[in-house]
């Protein structure tokens, strides 16, 4: 089974204004290993709501998985609404 596991793509405070771009949070990829040994193929990604439906046309998942923290909330929310059309045709 195909898994598309989506960080999304946002620069949060504090701390995390000291680095350069986006991060995958940890939680993601323990997710993406246990599918892995599970026999699945999962595909870890960054994006959001301007660039989903490119990995979803490129992997074809049958399972969508968003990582979010209060950070990240309106982004994973808004990457949901925008992908749930592409994931359901």
């Amino acid at each position: 089974m195909n898994i598309l596991l989506v960080s999304p793509k946002a620069q949060t405070g504090g701390l995390e204004s000291l680095r350069k771009g986006n991060q995958i949070l940890q939680g993601i990829l323990y997710v993406a290993a246990a599918a892995k040994a599970a026999g699945h193929s999962p595909m870890v990604v960054i994006a959001d709501k301007d660039c989903i439906d490119e990995y979803i046309l490129k992997y074809q998942p049958q399972v969508l998985g968003v990582s979010c923290v209060s950070a990240t909330y309106p982004i994973a929310r808004e990457l949901i609404i925008t992908s749930r059309p592409a994931i359901l045709s």
